[in-house]
């Protein structure tokens, strides 16, 4: 599970990253969606909203970024 949560989180830097270099707001929204699906198809989550929540968090963090 602690392998999954890594590769969670390394997979949503690394779109950050690239989301970054490229400055495009909807590429980064993009990401945040892309790694919500990737969260949503993980059953290990305890929490119900834990998806959700890293999903709001992503979009507020490009809309920081970006907006």
């Amino acid at each position: 599970m602690l392998k999954k949560i890594a590769f969670f989180v390394f997979a949503l830097g690394l779109g950050t990253a690239y989301a970054a270099s490229s400055q495009e707001y909807m590429l980064c929204l993009d990401d945040c969606s892309a790694s919500w699906e990737g969260c949503r198809s993980n059953p290990t989550w305890l929490d119900p909203n834990a998806c959700h929540n890293q999903l709001l968090r992503c979009n507020f963090n490009c809309k920081q970024i970006y907006g």
